[in-house]
């Protein structure tokens, strides 16, 4: 099974360093299930770098941690061995991740992971973001940003 979820508006904050959840990228799991998951971000920050981006992947307690892949900007880079440049952690659910952005331009964000429900209800993984620095400038998450979330057991 596979899930393609798109913005099909921006989704903006103003003043707001309290993680919210997104409005359109989230999926569920069902008990026993195992999903790999994809977010690629498309953010903006008006006029300054202050309010820069951060953002938590957001599931039911008790949840074991879970391998998160992520990057921005000038992360998406290679090595000389064209081996990908992007952070790596074990992530412990609803912990912030900060990614700095550059003011007024549009700055991709690429989340990876994979998760598996232990529990036994159905659980909705959900993207929570919120500016860093709770700034009175419009922080985006714009049209086009997209989930791809795949069902592998």
């Amino acid at each position: 099974m596979r899930i393609v979820k798109y913005k099909p508006d921006d989704q903006v904050i103003n003043n707001q360093a309290t993680l919210q959840d997104d409005e359109d990228l989230f999926f569920t799991v069902r008990p026993g299930e195992w999903w790999v998951f994809e977010l690629w971000l498309i953010v903006f920050t008006s006029t300054s770098t202050t309010p820069d981006f951060k953002y938590a992947i957001a599931v039911p307690e008790p949840t074991p941690p879970i391998p998160l892949y992520y990057g921005s900007g000038g992360e998406f880079r290679r090595n000389a061995d064209e081996t990908a440049i992007v952070g790596t952690v074990v992530y412990t659910p609803g912990t912030e991740i900060v990614s700095g952005i550059s003011a007024g331009v549009h700055r991709p964000v690429l989340i990876k992971g994979y998760i598996w429900n232990n529990g036994s209800v159905n659980w909705t993984v959900k993207l929570q973001w919120a500016q860093n620095v709770a700034t009175p400038e419009n922080t985006r998450v714009c049209q086009g940003s997209h989930l791809i979330a795949h069902r592998v057991a």
